[in-house]
């Protein structure tokens, strides 16, 4: 008997090459789709510069910026403070963060000063050294408000800054990152005058601090905001920007003796020693106590003329004044002129 061989019918085949088909788009799936990663983590973490600071980009990376602020004599030094602070010398320090997050845009957040600054002109200040401090740290993803008052800023000198709309300005800036954690914050760099050690920054809660106070407390008595004037005019001059600050609280008469103006044109500026200025304010303070029964009606006039009044005035000075930080805008380079 002859043996027959009988291919597959059509039927049979048709439904092999459907099964076939459906294994193979099954198996595409998988490849092309798999299981979607979790999140890596990110913490938002704010390093906020208080005093009189401006920014702009690195001239050698587009992707960091330098903060840059004058060294004057009517300031304390700079330090910096996370968990820990540490007292900083005139000189070029950088932070180093974790790894980003989010990519970092540079947003410039409405009230805050913003002015085309030369890149030569940043370079000058990063080879400037003893009149400046710098921090190099990477571009953030937004430029933040972090404390504001009012005042005008343009570029019409005195008198002409008076026709200057006032705005809320931001008088301290925070820079905000999304990093993958709290750990490996360091500051390094280099003093103008000494050695300096990298100084590890220990992040508990997600803020640093660059800050810089003025070496005397907020004056009452000076209406002209004499400090904040000379200090805005400091940091402009250290930019190379022109540009002038006033504030509507001041009298009219104070853009006479206004410090950004040339000395030629400005009125000799003739206040009150600090001394008798505190003393005026303790001799507010007498007829209060007196009230009480604690003190007799010369009691004043008798303190001026004693040895103690330094004592007294250093007294009120450190312990019955409320303190105050410097109040004149930070300015931030947006690119363009």
């Amino acid at each position: 008997m002859t043996n027959r061989r009988y291919l597959p019918g059509p039927t049979f085949a048709l439904a092999a090459a459907a099964l076939s088909i459906t294994l193979l788009i099954g198996c595409t799936e998988t490849k092309q789709n798999p299981p979607a990663p979790p999140p890596p983590p990110s913490e938002k973490v704010f390093v906020i510069f208080e005093g009189p600071w401006g920014f702009a980009p690195d001239p050698k990376d587009a992707n960091f910026v330098i903060a840059m602020a004058p060294k004057t004599k009517e300031h304390r030094d700079l330090y910096v403070k996370a968990s820990y602070f540490q007292e900083l010398e005139a000189g070029n320090y950088e932070l180093s963060m974790p790894a980003r997050t989010v990519a970092s845009s540079g947003k410039i957040i409405p009230d805050i000063v913003r002015a085309k600054i030369d890149p030569k002109n940043v370079q000058r200040v990063l080879d400037d050294k003893l009149e400046r401090y710098t921090v190099r740290l990477p571009k953030p993803e937004s430029y933040a408000p972090a404390t504001r008052y009012l005042s005008s800023v343009g570029t019409t000198p005195p008198p002409g800054s008076r026709d200057v709309p006032p705005k809320p300005w931001a008088t301290a800036v925070s820079l905000q990152y999304s990093l993958a954690g709290l750990s490996t914050f360091e500051l390094g760099g280099n003093s103008d005058t000494s050695s300096f050690k990298p100084f590890p920054l220990q992040v508990d809660t997600p803020e640093i601090r660059f800050v810089i106070h003025p070496k005397h407390d907020d004056d009452p008595d000076d209406k002209c905001f004499t400090h904040e004037r000379q200090t805005f005019h400091v940091l402009t001059k250290l930019l190379g920007l022109t540009l002038y600050v006033d504030f509507p609280e001041s009298p009219a008469s104070c853009l006479d003796k206004d410090p950004q103006k040339p000395p030629a044109a400005r009125a000799q500026l003739a206040l009150p020693s600090r001394l008798e200025r505190l003393l005026a304010v303790a001799e507010t303070i007498v007829p209060e106590v007196q009230e009480a029964g604690v003190a007799s009606p010369s009691w004043s006039n008798s303190l001026a003329r004693s040895p103690i009044r330094n004592v007294t005035a250093a007294f009120y000075f450190f312990f019955a004044r409320p303190s105050g930080d410097c109040k004149p805008p930070t300015i931030v380079d947006n690119g363009v002129d």
